[in-house]
């Protein structure tokens, strides 16, 4: 119960869609076949097939919990379509609900560069001319977890001989090719001439020896 592994598979890419469409240029209609998966989900199982042996089962992987967020039309799946809330709302609420309760909590989204990490964590916050929002598990838990606040708050104010006060504290960097970057750096109140001195771009990790903890160094909070 402590960790929870979760697959989650990704929409086709138009690149992907246009390499596929280019390898059926001049083949007879018999050998057109749709754009297809190489993974299949069901329940919390992921199959990996082999295309090149009528798509048999290669190997089996067994998870906490499958996302399909390939659309039905394009494939459809034993799992039914995952949407950005509904990884939020099997797997980022209950993360949530440990953290209301002093629990430390972590998501860690891990694969390959274009697999769907940011996706998944950050979407589409707000809507743009070309697309409408599609918040990830970061802007969902944050509402969430301001809403929760105030919940409490009001809870509180209604017993007047019960004060409870909240204190949240905000950090965000990035990870990349081993440098990590302060993604809040233009927040920073740091003193000019200290900032001058510093790459946030490549910011260092101090601390854990002789039981110290681990911190980047000037990282911003806000």
């Amino acid at each position: 119960e402590a960790v929870r592994v979760i697959a989650r598979v990704r929409p086709f890419n138009s690149r992907e869609v246009a390499i596929h469409s280019k390898s059926l240029e001049g083949k007879p209609a018999w050998e057109q076949y749709g754009i297809r998966s190489v993974v299949e989900f069901t329940g919390n199982t992921c199959s990996v097939l082999d295309p090149e042996k009528d798509w048999a089962e290669r190997q089996r992987f067994a998870f906490d919990g499958c996302l399909w967020s390939i659309p039905e039309a394009i494939q459809p799946s034993r799992n039914p379509f995952a949407s950005q809330e509904t990884l939020f709302n099997e797997f980022g609420k209950p993360m949530l609900e440990q953290a209301w309760k002093g629990f430390n909590t972590c998501f860690l989204a891990y694969g390959q560069t274009g697999s769907g990490k940011t996706f998944s964590m950050m979407g589409q916050p707000i809507d743009t001319p070309t697309e409408a929002a599609d918040p990830g598990l970061i802007p969902r838990l944050c509402q969430a977890l301001f809403e929760q606040i105030e919940v409490a708050k009001v809870a509180a104010e209604a017993d007047r001989n019960y004060v409870r006060s909240y204190k949240v504290t905000i950090q965000y960097l990035e990870i990349y090719n081993e440098a990590i970057k302060d993604l809040l750096w233009s927040q920073s109140e740091l003193p000019t001439a200290t900032q001058a001195k510093i790459n946030p771009e490549n910011l260092k990790l101090r601390g854990g020896i002789a039981g110290t903890k681990v911190f980047v160094e000037y990282l911003t909070s806000i």
